[in-house]
């Protein structure tokens, strides 16, 4: 996907065409930005939005641009979408819509790529080669998980198993006793091998209990952050957050009041904060 973006990107510059990048979200907007090296921005603040019902390109005010590319399609809402291709004249601006279908749909209305792409109504293309497919590891696995086939032989009780010649993806076999355990020192491991807490993210099934989200970010919060236990805190609920601190907003905040020189106060404005932010 990465390198058919970047192909056509640079076509689009061969042939002296306009182009706008946008993705739902602000990090996905990263993403986008870093494997391209060009600007994008989440489709809210492309579009010109203004808390709560304004939007600067709209039915009257169109994107002025040959190409709109819009990347991680999936997961885009049908509200969002709406504005999305109300803002856009089809006579003079093209569209193209990159995701995957597999993954989860929008949290809120509507599984639009999937959709879309069963309509039949709108040209589709879907890369299927895994080029990377007979290294083996992550991308075999993967691979092998979509097509609901199993990558794990019976009868294997090696604690540790690791998969390709990068030995890039690795299994480790534990009891519910020791996942905490292990985690823990796997994180230890691999902050003392160079890695950074920006490097690493630990994705859980579940947000309570011993093996839950809040449980497991008070253990490596102690290990990722210099200035654990600092005077200068703030304790929300049961969490105590310390400077630098990694968090990820998991609700769009459209109000976000701005933190300047110790207080909170009126002149510093608001600020957008996407889901899914770091």
């Amino acid at each position: 996907k990465t390198f058919t973006t970047n192909a056509i990107i640079q076509m689009l510059k061969d042939n002296n065409k306009t182009f706008l990048l946008f993705s739902p979200t602000g990090r996905a907007a990263k993403v986008l930005a870093s494997y391209t090296n060009e600007e994008a921005s989440t489709i809210h603040r492309g579009l010109g939005y203004k808390p709560p019902f304004e939007w600067g390109y709209n039915e009257e005010y169109k994107i002025q641009a040959d190409v709109v590319i819009v990347d991680e399609f999936s997961m885009v809402d049908i509200f969002l979408a709406k504005h999305l291709f109300e803002a856009i004249d089809f006579t003079k601006t093209k569209l193209l819509i990159i995701g995957d279908n597999a993954q989860l749909p929008s949290v809120s209305a509507g599984n639009l790529l999937h959709d879309i792409m069963l309509s039949k109504v709108v040209p589709t293309t879907t890369l299927t080669k895994v080029f990377r497919y007979g290294e083996g590891g992550l991308m075999t696995v993967a691979t092998d998980t979509r097509q609901c086939k199993p990558f794990l032989k019976k009868g294997d009780k090696r604690p540790i198993i690791q998969f390709g010649d990068n030995k890039d993806y690795s299994f480790i076999q534990c009891t519910s006793n020791n996942i905490v355990n292990n985690t823990i020192k796997l994180y230890e491991k691999l902050l003392s091998q160079g890695y950074r807490p920006d490097d690493i993210q630990v994705l859980t099934a579940y947000n309570k209990g011993e093996c839950g989200s809040v449980a497991l970010n008070n253990h490596l919060q102690k290990l990722a952050n210099k200035n654990y236990g600092s005077k200068y805190n703030i304790k929300v609920g049961e969490i105590t957050f310390y400077p630098e601190d990694l968090i990820i907003q998991r609700v769009n905040n459209y109000k976000a009041e701005l933190f300047v020189e110790d207080v909170f106060t009126d002149k510093a404005g608001m600020t957008f904060i996407a889901n899914g932010e770091i």
